[in-house]
């Protein structure tokens, strides 16, 4: 890991995503059917379920490697 590189925790990933694919928080939670607050406390959250992310990759239509290993940074090269 690089000294200076700020490390991601998964609800940042999946926030991010969901900001790439243009997606506003009730969309997403509306896809999942979960309220917009349950996807907020997600997308504040350092830690998710095996289960929970496989159902968020799911409904961003995303493999769930690319939520743990998303890196903001790569996307602006």
């Amino acid at each position: 890991m690089q000294p200076n590189k700020k490390t991601r925790h998964i609800g940042e990933n999946i926030a991010a995503i969901r900001h790439i694919k243009k997606l506003k928080q009730k969309a997403l939670a509306d896809r999942l059917n979960i309220s917009q607050q349950a996807l907020s406390k997600i997308e504040n959250s350092t830690t998710v379920s095996r289960g929970t992310l496989l159902h968020i990759a799911e409904g961003l239509d995303v493999a769930v490697s690319t939520i743990e290993n998303f890196d903001q940074l790569e996307l602006r090269l």
